[in-house]
């Protein structure tokens, strides 16, 4: 924990040291004030939990920061927001120019079931200790958000708790909700898996829903620096051969331990987002077709994309009711292929010729 303080301090251009003022002014209050003190950056003392006016009184011990003077805030009855805001308006710095807004960031969700090693290979995404690291399970309740510089490209990093099957207590459920945010907020997912155990039924359904919500996903197996006795090539076509809807999805290899695997991770995701947006011509796509006509075994008349996002192609054929799931899964594999499309869920929809007239 006091390692995590001084790098957000160090990282930092405006500090907000909150304290609550039920338990007053403490001693571990007052070893980080020390810190912030040494920092010289600017920092604005929020006392929270000013629920009423009897409350308010227990400010004065809060000057012993030496931090300025204490703006108190209730949280919960929404007071003193108002002025922290113009406090941070008034001693913010203006963000360097250089900086890449979130908007044109790549924004990456580590997702996975507990105790695949989200958090630590979060950590070492970053080069420093951001979150919380424990070998129990369930210890990241909360998402966090962090923006860094790799290779000329801005990532926004999206750290998740767990997906589990059931929740034992509420904080768990409100924390698998936040999970589906940080899924729905991102354009790619890095889905960690732990080779020790295998693939198991959690992490088909946590690829399911990334792909229902129409992120891109690559897979990442973790801890790769505990296989002893297997290659990357062998657990690679066991993974595929257990569980073939994963072809197609790039398959990296990881430890967070060791460092491994983090290039790969961030060049994989920064690659993915650039096709997430690509559209394609149609004349492209017809020529695709007209490439592998005779490996495809059916008749397809006219192709078109109709959507971005998620990536949705319109096939007109003769008789939509004749297409069989071999098909499409031959035509899906083709089109990843050819348009590079690699971890991009893919939506095929065959329609009769007839309706292509509203397309055109």
């Amino acid at each position: 924990m006091h390692n995590q303080t001084l790098n957000a301090i160090s990282s930092s251009s405006l500090i907000i040291f909150l304290c609550d003022a039920r338990t007053g002014f403490s001693h571990q209050d007052n070893s980080i004030a020390q810190l912030i003190r040494s920092s010289a950056k600017p920092v604005i003392l929020a006392v929270n939990k000013v629920d009423n006016s009897a409350l308010s009184g227990c400010l004065s011990e809060f000057y012993e920061a030496g931090l300025g003077d204490p703006l108190p805030l209730s949280a919960l009855h929404k007071k003193g927001l108002s002025r922290l805001f113009e406090s941070i308006r008034v001693k913010l710095p203006d963000a360097p120019a250089t900086f890449s807004p979130v908007s044109e960031s790549v924004k990456i969700a580590i997702v996975g079931r507990p105790n695949v090693g989200k958090s630590s290979f979060f950590n070492r995404l970053l080069g420093f200790e951001r979150v919380i690291v424990d070998r129990r399970a369930g210890t990241t309740r909360d998402s966090v958000d962090t923006l860094i510089h790799k290779n000329d490209e801005c990532f926004l990093i999206i750290d998740t708790a767990g997906l589990k099957k059931k929740f034992s207590d509420p904080v768990e459920y409100f924390s698998s909700l936040r999970t589906h945010h940080s899924i729905d907020k991102s354009q790619v997912c890095l889905l960690l898996l732990d080779p020790t155990e295998g693939i198991l039924t959690e992490d088909v359904k946590i690829f399911n829903l990334v792909r229902s919500k129409g992120r891109a996903c690559l897979i990442v197996v973790n801890k790769w620096d505990l296989m002893k006795d297997i290659s990357q090539k062998k657990y690679k076509k066991w993974l595929l051969e257990t569980t073939p809807l994963l072809g197609g999805v790039p398959i990296i290899f990881a430890s967070a331990a060791r460092g491994e695997g983090m290039e790969e991770a961030l060049r994989e995701s920064a690659r993915v987002s650039k096709k997430l947006n690509a559209a394609f011509k149609t004349s492209k796509l017809n020529k695709i077709i007209e490439k592998h006509r005779n490996a495809l075994k059916i008749k397809i008349y006219y192709m078109v994309q109709v959507k971005t996002f998620p990536k949705t192609f319109v096939i007109f054929v003769n008789n939509p009711k004749a297409v069989k799931t071999l098909h499409k899964r031959t035509l899906e594999n083709i089109l990843r292929k050819e348009l590079l499309l690699y971890g991009i869920p893919v939506v095929l929809e065959f329609r009769n010729r007839n309706a292509k007239k509203g397309l055109q």
